[in-house]
């Protein structure tokens, strides 16, 4: 598989690919060295940048763990190479409960728009709960 993203990043001039394989396929992994190579520049070294997208939080930090492994020896490099983004939906799930503690007296609180997204997040974490517990019933 590294070889044909290689392939295909040479002859698109934009370089934006869609991996779509099955699961346990190996494609984090795979896309992963493909990135460490990048890093070392021993592949596509006409490419500038390589963005790694993913709607898995999971494999945001996989690769980036993985990546971080791999770079032990050179973290100069991997430090100065890869930068890690999560969603901002995430941002706002995460640091909703602390913002929201400092806002106590605030007029924000009263404001239509500050409860409706009060709301949405609650929503939004109970549902989440509920399916990760589903999932893990499912795993046992």
């Amino acid at each position: 598989m590294q070889k044909a993203i290689e392939r295909f990043c040479k002859t698109k001039n934009h370089g934006l690919f869609l991996v779509d394989m099955p699961t346990g396929a190996g494609k984090t992994y795979l896309t992963m060295k493909l990135i460490g190579s990048y890093i070392r520049g021993e592949i596509l070294s006409d490419v500038k940048t390589i963005f790694y997208l993913t709607p898995l939080r999971k494999n945001v930090d996989d690769t980036y763990k993985d990546l971080l492994k791999e770079f032990k020896n050179d973290r100069e490099l991997f430090d100065s190479t890869v930068l890690r983004v999560y969603a901002n939906y995430e941002c706002v799930l995460e640091n909703f409960q602390e913002v929201e503690s400092e806002l106590k007296k605030s007029e924000l609180r009263s404001k239509d728009s500050y409860k409706n997204l009060a709301k949405k997040i609650q929503m939004y974490k109970s549902r989440w709960i509920n399916a990760e517990t589903s999932n893990l019933y499912t795993r046992i």
